[in-house]
């Protein structure tokens, strides 16, 4: 009988320290948390199953670490780390709740989230101004909602130039975000003094462009003065913001793409950014020119091929080269053709719709410049004008008509010419002619 009692004595002191356990565990799941760990071996560190990269120019995911799903009775105790980068197309504490105004003409990307991820952007847009690294999300979100609202604010804001085009977060294995951390950025380093530069030098770009008068006018500027002081580098060590583009003059896309949005913003332009793919993961914009939405890819219009072949172009024609991806999908469409071809007029150059009167231009123009070595350029109006171009070009006749009369008016002695075609649309053609006169 002794023995029994003993038994249940014994019995009854593991139930009520496993009643304890349990309400412990209860009460604190951090606990719990470790003690699986523990019977899994690992000792509570996280486990990291699988890397997966993907390299962009624009904007993507990469390093990306994925913890598989176990049974049912793990899968609240499993924690992970993954880290989502925008690329290359670069304190703990809780935020304010509050929805904020956000003029969904200037900023389109915010108006694509649901309203977590809109309190998201509102935290994060603070924290990343207060360049707070580290945070918990002030609302429940998933992994995807977190990188809908992370995009959103780099899409929308190209001011936060300090912003490495990455970050990470600590998620469970439901992918419940639990903590974010974001990466500044190497040009951060005298962050006041760069922000300053960065903001005086588009202010300066928006001033000049201010004086002129209608909108169209300004982003031409605009386009033009970034085609003029941007060098493509993809070596560049800050290459994907706008701060590259504006103050170092080296950039790829991105750069690019931002610093236009960002100068178009000051000037209350409507401006996006896009990301998509052309050829390889690629940034251009879309701009609103009254009520009309145009596609502008400043990078490829700074090439020697000349500066208009994707200035404010529809969908249907970026279409054959370009295509949207992620969040830019949901842009507005851009089918508006008031200003398609306004940039050709106003490049002051002549548009010839016969051979004759365009062969007179080339003799004046080779006349007028004399020897040496430099260009000029005239526009052909109409396809079968430019198929007939083409075939005299081929034949040579361009000699006859005006190369050996325009060689003796300038008492030359030898005269190489060559030639390069752009279209503009709507049958209009850009005949670039390069000249070398001795």
């Amino acid at each position: 009988m002794k023995i029994l009692n003993k038994i249940l004595t014994v019995l009854m002191v593991l139930l009520s320290a496993l009643c304890v356990f349990i309400l412990i565990c209860g009460n604190n799941p951090a606990v719990s948390e470790r003690i699986a760990e523990f019977f899994d071996g690992k000792d509570g560190q996280t486990q990291e199953i699988q890397t997966v990269e993907q390299q962009s120019t624009a904007q993507t995911d990469s390093h990306e670490t994925v913890v598989p799903e176990t049974d049912a009775a793990d899968k609240a105790v499993k924690a992970g780390r993954e880290t989502t980068e925008e690329n290359t197309v670069q304190g703990n504490g809780s935020a304010k709740t509050e929805q904020k105004s956000v003029d969904g003409r200037m900023y389109p990307y915010y108006g694509m989230l649901d309203d977590k991820e809109k309190k998201l952007y509102n935290q994060l847009y603070e924290k990343i101004l207060a360049m707070e690294t580290t945070f918990r999300p002030v609302v429940t979100v998933t992994s995807q909602q977190l990188k809908n609202a992370f995009f959103a604010v780099t899409n929308d804001h190209p001011e936060l130039f300090w912003l490495d085009a990455s970050y990470s977060y600590e998620y469970m294995a439901d992918r419940t975000v639990i903590s974010v951390d974001l990466i500044i950025s190497r040009a951060a380093g005298d962050f006041h003094k760069l922000q300053q530069d960065f903001e005086q030098k588009a202010d300066e770009i928006a001033r000049m462009a201010g004086r002129l008068e209608s909108d169209f006018e300004k982003e031409l500027f605009v386009h033009d003065y970034l085609v003029d002081n941007i060098v493509y580098d993809e070596t560049h060590y800050i290459n994907q913001n706008a701060y590259s583009a504006l103050i170092d003059g080296r950039t790829v896309c991105a750069g690019y793409a931002r610093a236009f949005q960002y100068v178009m913003q000051k000037l209350e332009i409507p401006c996006y950014y896009v990301v998509g793919v052309a050829d390889e993961d690629h940034a251009w914009n879309i701009v609103e020119l009254d009520g009309g939405f145009y596609n502008v890819d400043v990078t490829w219009d700074d090439t020697e091929y000349g500066r208009y072949n994707y200035f404010n172009k529809t969908d249907a024609e970026f279409a054959k080269t370009h295509t949207r991806t992620g969040l830019s999908v949901n842009l507005p469409e851009c089918n508006a053709d008031k200003y398609a071809d306004i940039a050709v007029d106003n490049m002051g150059l002549a548009v010839y719709d016969d051979m004759q009167s365009y062969y007179d231009a080339c003799y004046d123009a080779i006349v007028e410049n004399g020897t040496g070595t430099y260009e000029f350029r005239c526009i052909l109006q109409g396809e079968s004008l430019y198929e007939t171009w083409s075939r005299e070009c081929d034949e040579e006749r361009y000699k006859e008509s005006y190369m050996y009369a325009a060689i003796a008016a300038v008492y030359g002695q030898n005269c190489k010419i060559r030639m390069e075609v752009m279209m503009l649309g709507k049958e209009r053609y850009l005949i670039i002619h390069k000249i070398e006169m001795s």
